[in-house]
């Protein structure tokens, strides 16, 4: 595979904890606050409404500044990324182990032979486009993959949540589950069960594509 240059945007891992972390310390500071300040019931609802609400609206107000830009070259023997975290060239003989998730957003993860680990993160659409790093993602297992091949190398891929044996097994009782569950529901006129049950697919389906994509390559 020829030298090619991936640009995508990613998550930075640090802020977004943090402001998760503000967010959650917000509604208790404000309950408390607002208990030891004023006894009246109204002002104390509206309180409790106020702590409820706000670390909503701090978060997705300020989340979309975690998100950050990072660049990687997929080269014959080695991997350039440049990240907030990590700027140079990574043998591919120096990888240990790695991991690739594309469903539900993208998400890579290294594991040096000298101990140094590099996760890259892009939940999904809401928060940026995962699509790019999730083509990148899907090019570097293939890359590392001949790599494996062709130098005998024991570069360890871990295998994601979406790939285990337990997994697979659940979805495939969902897939019978759910359609069965569905018809049943029908005939005793369940709609709203129906609703519920039709929402299944949407994580089946997803899965079921990400697994015979997988099977495919």
């Amino acid at each position: 595979m020829a030298m090619k240059e991936y640009n995508f945007a990613y998550i930075n891992r640090s802020f977004a904890i943090k402001l998760t972390i503000l967010s959650f310390v917000i509604t208790p500071i404000i309950f408390f606050s607002c208990a030891i300040i004023t006894s009246n019931p109204d002002t104390q609802s509206s309180c409790v409404l106020l702590a409820i609400i706000l670390p909503f609206v701090l978060f997705f107000s300020f989340v979309k500044k975690s998100v950050v830009s990072g660049k990687a070259v997929i080269e014959d023997n080695s991997l350039f990324l440049d990240t907030i975290l990590f700027k140079g060239k990574i043998p591919y003989n120096e990888i240990l182990s790695y991991q690739t998730v594309t469903l539900f957003g993208a998400e890579l993860r290294l594991n040096l032979r000298n101990g140094n680990k590099y996760f890259i993160y892009a939940p999904n659409k809401y928060y940026c486009d995962c699509q790019p790093l999730a083509s990148f993602c899907y090019d570097l297992d293939n890359k590392l993959n001949a790599f494996k091949k062709y130098n005998e190398s024991t570069i360890t891929k871990k295998k994601s949540i979406f790939e285990k044996n337990w997994m697979y097994l659940l979805m495939v009782g969902l897939s019978v589950f759910v359609p069965i569950s569905i018809v049943y529901a029908s005939y005793l006129e369940k709609y709203r069960a129906i609703g519920f049950l039709l929402g299944g697919f949407a994580l089946i389906i997803p899965y079921w594509i990400f697994y015979f994509n997988n099977k495919k390559n």
